[in-house]
């Protein structure tokens, strides 16, 4: 299951609609349907209040394998990791080519 199923599943089991969610968060009803659509991915801060909208717990969105990885994170990795998914291919590709780049330095011992 996608995070987006998890938002619809949880949401409609609640008998609540989009706009109803996005009511009670002060968003427009279009980041639901894009969350609920896997075109993006509330950030941290969102995902919080998008819970306490839907009267859930973070793993009934995220599931539990993803919360226990998350909570080895900082809020900045978490939200890095986060951009990084929401961003375009050209982007993630350049962040994996510097990462590569970064990595050969370290292990090339010039850092």
């Amino acid at each position: 299951m996608t995070i987006g199923n998890n938002i619809r599943n949880v949401r409609i089991s609640r008998g609540l609609t989009q706009e109803d969610v996005a009511d009670r968060m002060g968003v427009v009803k279009a980041t639901i349907s894009s969350w609920e659509l896997d075109r993006t991915r509330p950030k941290m801060d969102k995902l919080e209040e998008l819970c306490a909208a839907l009267g859930c717990e973070k793993s009934d969105i995220v599931g539990k394998d993803n919360i226990a990885v998350s909570r080895q994170l900082t809020p900045e990795e978490w939200e890095l990791i986060i951009e990084y998914r929401n961003s375009d291919e050209l982007s993630r590709e350049a962040v994996r080519r510097l990462l590569a780049y970064s990595k050969k330095i370290v292990e090339n011992g010039k850092e």
